[in-house]
């Protein structure tokens, strides 16, 4: 379970970045959370999660209407969460706080740039998404948000192969412009080759490492 894996407690302020999978890490947290009165949002753009289970919340005066359950917050526009101006009143009525924090047009990979992630004040858990299943292939702009800028900063060429040595880079990286002091964890999505998985345990040793597969809900930690 992803509350045991993250180690989740009261007023966690939770936040999601990184590239393919993360509204769908989301929505799994928040949704094993709906026993709490549970924030999610985003601190920039996120696709708006529809689900029965969640009550919505679309502007700031609405505070009053928090639930025990997800409470979608944010302006829905073109059927986008876009956030608001201020979370403060949220986070002091909510007992979990979850947000995506970047965002990839749904590709499994980018580079970002210097103003991202966005990371709310108080933010006390960082959660990278890394998708593997596409190691090895060579790169393209099919797969890779911002390709032109992401081959420069990488020092990569089309065509190269994504390999782990790359994999390692872009986790530092994802993590280089945040300067809190968070718990930073990485999950690496859709793999459970333990050799390729054993490898980047060794590389990353300040990171909280989880592999799995998000549509399975399956999660095992690698080196905590």
């Amino acid at each position: 379970m992803l509350n045991e894996a993250l180690d989740i407690k009261y007023k966690d302020k939770i936040a999601i970045i990184g590239s393919g999978g993360k509204t769908t890490f989301a929505y799994n947290l928040a949704k094993q959370n709906q026993d709490k009165i549970t924030i999610l949002t985003t601190s920039t753009k996120m696709y708006e999660v529809k689900d029965i289970n969640f009550n919505n919340l679309y502007n700031q005066t609405s505070i009053i209407n928090l639930k025990k359950g997800v409470n979608l917050c944010g302006k829905i526009i073109d059927n986008k969460v876009n956030a608001l101006d201020d979370f403060s009143d949220f986070y002091k009525n909510c007992d979990l706080f979850i947000y995506e924090a970047d965002g990839a047009k749904e590709l499994p990979y980018k580079v970002w740039k210097n103003n991202e992630p966005v990371i709310l004040e108080n933010t006390n858990k960082i959660i990278g998404i890394i998708p593997l299943h596409l190691l090895n292939y060579q790169l393209n702009e099919n797969f890779i948000h911002r390709f032109d800028d992401f081959l420069k900063v990488f020092e990569v060429s089309k065509n190269d192969i994504l390999s782990i040595d790359l994999i390692e880079k872009i986790c530092l990286k994802m993590f280089e412009n945040i300067s809190l002091n968070s718990d930073n964890f990485i999950f690496f999505n859709r793999c459970d080759d333990l050799k390729v998985l054993n490898e980047l345990a060794k590389r990353l040793k300040n990171f909280r490492l989880l592999a799995g597969f998000l549509k399975e809900e399956k999660y095992i930690r690698l080196n905590f």
